[in-house]
């Protein structure tokens, strides 16, 4: 029972450590974008090779404090920039899912899928499908449930 609670434990971790390298990442590309670099000229000024700077926009690779403040000074940004945005307290709902294996999930497919289209207008496009398809399901559930409660409580 012990050895199960540790490897859950685990595996929750690791899940936060991907979700947290996700979301600087997200914030890597974004800042690099908006100062019109492209990765080449980033892995220069930060003195790495530019295929390091993608595995670190992909969430590959997570950055070290030491690339983050180089970054940070290249990108003309505070290093709180990267975690802006983000509540990394809240830990993602489905990280502590009891009947999912975190690493076998959907919803981890579903990241690294995403994490592997390179066309950023294809990415982009795809981030808003999820996004408003989402919401229009979760608008058709509560207005089911609200017709319910109303047919319920009449």
């Amino acid at each position: 029972m012990k050895e199960a609670e540790e490897t859950k434990r685990e595996k929750i971790r690791r899940a936060e450590d991907l979700f947290i390298n996700m979301r600087v990442a997200q914030k890597i590309r974004e800042a690099r974008k908006c100062n019109h670099f492209t990765t080449k000229q980033v892995a220069d000024c930060i003195g790495i090779k530019d295929e390091k700077v993608r595995r670190f926009e992909e969430g590959k690779t997570a950055i070290t404090v030491e690339y983050l403040f180089k970054l940070a000074i290249c990108l003309d940004r505070p290093v709180s920039y990267f975690f802006e945005d983000a509540d990394f307290c809240k830990v993602p709902q489905y990280l502590h899912l009891e009947t999912e294996d975190i690493y076998n999930s959907e919803i981890l497919k579903l990241i690294e899928a995403y994490y592997s289209i390179k066309d950023t207008k294809i990415k982009e496009y795809m981030y808003g499908l999820m996004l408003n398809l989402a919401e229009k399901l979760n608008t058709k559930v509560m207005k089911k449930k609200v017709y319910r409660e109303k047919r319920v409580g009449m």
